[in-house]
């Protein structure tokens, strides 16, 4: 797993991923429930790059990417982009891979993402 630094960071590691799947892990020192499922979905799939992001350093880019409660994931494939249905739950819908993830990431997180 790779720790992200800042929303740059976050954005170069998405461009770099390739076709691999990267899922983008927010948590919380604190927080029970990420310690014990993080080291099982790596260890569960090898071939995924995980990020992970610390809630608690990065508030303020959580806040935008409408990250409130933890653990929390976000899915994302350049090929195929992921993106959260519009009530924020498990459900992902496919969109084409002709759309820059910019177009596809709903509203505040565009300005995370604009640099893509």
């Amino acid at each position: 797993m790779k720790e992200v630094q800042s929303a740059q960071d976050l954005v170069d590691s998405l461009l770099n991923a390739d076709n691999k799947l990267v899922i983008v892990d927010f948590y919380s020192p604190g927080c029970g429930g990420c310690k014990a499922l993080h080291p099982k979905f790596a260890e569960l799939n090898p071939d995924v790059l995980f990020l992970q992001v610390n809630y608690e350093e990065h508030k303020s880019m959580c806040y935008s990417l409408n990250v409130h409660v933890l653990p929390f994931f976000r899915f994302y494939n350049l090929k195929q982009m992921l993106v959260p249905a519009s009530d924020d739950v498990a459900e992902a819908t496919p969109i084409s891979p002709m759309f820059s993830p910019t177009r596809v990431l709903k509203g505040s997180e565009d300005k995370v993402f604009s640099k893509l």
